[in-house]
């Protein structure tokens, strides 16, 4: 059973979608700054802010506390 947990745990965390986007550059450039003060990538901070807002209204189900 130990297999299937692992799995589906794997799934769940695979990044299937990519999307392109434009932006203005000084908006690009405070990102950036923003996203290595955080050390993540600016792929990876665009993502957190959009699953903390769609989560905060309603669009994502809340994520348990582990």
């Amino acid at each position: 059973m130990a297999t299937k947990s692992v799995a589906l745990r794997d799934v769940a965390q695979r990044k299937t979608d990519a999307y392109y986007m434009r932006m203005d550059p000084a908006v690009k450039a405070a990102g950036e700054k923003a996203a290595e003060d955080d050390h993540r990538s600016l792929a990876s901070l665009i993502e957190k802010l959009l699953v903390t807002y769609l989560t905060e209204r309603g669009y994502l189900p809340k994520r348990r506390q582990k």
